[in-house]
């Protein structure tokens, strides 16, 4: 995965984001790079693949847009502090694939094409999130 780290991308707050299959870092977040943070990112780039790259950006927002409401309900439901914007980043079904599997090295050996449809109507569960199968190191 091609890496290019820069202060524009991401917006401040985000350490990194993908972007058609391009890892973009903040330049302070440079030699900081984890193990996790790469599966991440490419579970992020099959989900690209799997919806033709043209796809994925809208579809991402026009979820996340969808999902804010929910994510009101769901913040006061759960008590647990968290915003409401990040209740609905989290619960998008292409974040939610990428977070749930961020620790399973071996995922995308075994991934399945479209694997993020059955997220599409849940929201993000903290609980669900797959422990770390090995120590996460930093990689650059």
């Amino acid at each position: 995965m091609k890496i290019i780290y820069n202060s524009i991308i991401p917006f401040p707050g985000y350490a990194y984001m993908n972007l058609f299959g391009v890892l973009f870092g903040r330049k302070e977040y440079k030699g900081k790079l984890r193990k996790s943070t790469i599966n991440h990112e490419s579970i992020h780039s099959e989900q690209y693949k799997d919806l033709l790259y043209i796809f994925f950006l809208p579809l991402y927002l026009l979820e996340w847009i969808i999902k804010l409401p929910f994510g009101l309900f769901y913040n006061k439901k759960q008590k647990n502090g968290r915003a409401v914007t990040k209740v609905a980043y989290r619960s998008i079904s292409l974040e939610q694939e990428a977070y749930y599997h961020t620790y399973d090295y071996d995922y995308l050996n075994n991934r399945k094409r479209y694997a993020w449809v059955k997220y599409i109507f849940t929201m993000y569960d903290p609980e669900k999130v797959i422990d770390e199968t090995e120590p996460d190191e930093y990689i650059e």
